[in-house]
């Protein structure tokens, strides 16, 4: 860990490990993601997630070990504070993202989970991106390496996801990995896709349209 002091200048703060691990070579800090004060870090090696929080005192402490079903279940992660995100890129469960709530109690039981037959079964560079009602999930190895990036809308009256749309490049083609960066955020979402027009690369940037209730 890092932190800035009063000059500007960045120093090391101190090192966070996770509690119980399978030991060496568990592939903690493959993935990351964070939220004000609470970080989420993925262990897919060990299958596991760990949920830290910092206190007021500076101090971090691990507040969860999430598991779930798949290869390398934690190969990504997101999370917006309320819930984290964690996704498998391996295995049956490729391509499933499995959603846990943070309770009043602090656990982080799963309260749903979201699968597209696009991108399941993908087994690398799985991704995805939380915000509010919004879930984005993307596997830039599907379609040839096309890539695709599926979003999810968290329904109003249940804690279940329903796939919403798929978005694509304008001119989509094999080995563009789309899908392999993401961000969303407050109706705005940005998908990375390196191999774009002979790896020359591009970001697709979409904005929700309420009249169309899609992104575009």
């Amino acid at each position: 860990m890092f932190e800035r002091d009063g000059d500007g200048l960045w120093a090391e703060s101190g090192m966070l490990r996770a509690e119980p691990t399978s030991g060496a070579e568990d592939g903690f800090e493959r993935s990351m993601a964070s939220h004000e004060k609470l970080l989420v870090i993925g262990a897919p090696v060990e299958q596991a997630a760990y949920v830290f929080e910092r206190g007021s005192d500076g101090a971090w402490r691990q507040l969860a070990r999430l598991t779930g079903s798949g290869e390398a279940f934690g190969a990504a992660v997101a999370t917006d504070g309320a819930r984290v995100v964690v996704a498998a890129s391996g295995g049956e469960k490729a391509g499933i993202a499995h959603v846990y709530t943070r309770q009043e109690d602090e656990s982080w039981p799963m309260t749903g989970h979201v699968r597209s037959a696009d991108i399941e079964m993908q087994m690398a560079g799985v991704q995805v991106a939380l915000d509010g009602e919004w879930l984005l999930v993307s596997a830039p190895t599907a379609n040839e390496g096309a890539g695709s990036a599926v979003l999810f809308r968290e329904q109003s009256d249940s804690p279940m996801w329903a796939e919403h749309q798929q978005l694509t490049m304008p001119a989509s083609a094999p080995n563009q990995l789309f899908g392999s960066a993401l961000y969303l955020h407050h109706g705005h979402a940005m998908i990375g896709a390196p191999g774009y027009e002979s790896r020359t690369g591009a970001v697709g940037v979409y904005h929700y349209d309420e009249d169309a209730d899609a992104f575009e």
